[in-house]
């Protein structure tokens, strides 16, 4: 990208600035719309009020979160992707934005052509978890009774297409066991279908479940990402447990229509970036059970494309048809 001046004089023989420098020194000078493909109350929310708050500070302009929830995500997407490309309209959105693709004969944007990358905001773990009544002491019992009777051992999900659902495909795929899978509209839904003994597994983000799990309603048999949480540092991973390579990590970044003019991306990257680093914003992340990642858009683009590649082959090898 482009070296963009953001203050002071230009230097003698400086070129002149072009538009849209002159207009990303300016920007903002009206309030920002921050839209939230993901329901109020959940991590994705939370992390961009604490991101919008702080903008508002350095910005000394609004930042308004419009939660668009729904259809996994596509709503939001959507409405992003019809946007006037000036800056003025942010996207967070998370994996749907990469599986939706691959999961739908139609989905009205497409991740590479109508966006432009800003940077991975938040990483969040998933939990493997269990209700008690379903008796199992250990996650090889709850693969040795799926494997002997299909569908025997229910699985909740966020819904169809959502991180849980393709995370539960691909355990399947990954140990050879057949679960029942029960489909709520939404992750607290499907995590009351679980506390309420109604499903006896669910892949739920660390958040929602590690104070069910600590209260002792809710047994956590394996960490579904990469590494083991601090919070549950006992809890072994997938990976750990004899699934290598395993990993469905929860994530959310921030992009802007596609358009949007350079100096205006590399001036969102800087602060967006900035404000993530902050040491009181990634202590107030970390509470959340939500690690900060703050990469450059090019990073966050491989990151889009190789969880788009991963979760269509993972359709693919499940046989699940598009909607």
């Amino acid at each position: 990208m482009g070296a963009l001046l953001f203050a002071g004089a230009p230097c003698v023989g400086a070129r002149p600035m072009t538009g849209g420098e002159l207009a990303a020194r300016a920007y903002p000078v009206k309030a920002v719309r921050l839209i939230v493909a993901a329901s109020p109350g959940g991590t994705a929310d939370f992390a961009a009020r604490v991101i919008g708050s702080r903008l508002n500070e350095i910005w000394q302009q609004p930042v308004v979160i419009d939660n668009r929830p729904g259809a996994n995500g596509i709503i939001g997407i959507e409405m992003a992707a019809r946007a006037a490309p000036d800056g003025y309209t942010l996207l967070m959105a998370g994996a749907g934005l990469a599986i939706s693709p691959s999961l739908y004969a139609r989905v009205p944007y497409d991740p590479v052509r109508d966006f432009v990358p800003i940077t991975q905001a938040i990483a969040v773990a998933n939990l493997l978890v269990l209700h008690p009544s379903a008796g199992f002491a250990s996650l090889a019992d709850m693969v040795g009774a799926a494997r002997a009777k299909p569908g025997a051992v229910t699985f909740g999900s966020a819904g169809h297409g959502t991180l849980g659902h393709l995370g539960l495909e691909l355990f399947q795929l990954a140990s050879g066991a057949r679960f029942s899978h029960a489909p709520q509209r939404d992750g607290r839904s499907a995590l009351n279908e679980l506390l309420g003994g109604q499903a006896h597994a669910l892949f739920s983000v660390a958040p929602s479940a590690l104070p069910h799990v600590r209260s002792g309603r809710l047994k956590a048999l394996a960490v579904a990402s990469g590494a083991r949480t601090r919070a549950a540092p006992e809890v072994p991973t997938l990976a750990e447990s004899g699934y290598p390579g395993f990993d469905v990590t929860g994530w959310f970044g921030i992009l802007v229509p596609a358009g949007t003019p350079e100096p205006i991306v590399a001036k969102l990257n800087a602060e967006l970036v900035r404000t993530l680093r902050l040491p009181d914003i990634e202590q107030r992340l970390r509470a959340q059970e939500a690690d900060a990642i703050a990469n450059d858009p090019r990073a966050f683009a491989r990151h889009v494309a190789a969880e788009t590649q991963r979760w269509s082959k993972v359709i693919r090898h499940a046989g699940i048809k598009p909607h």
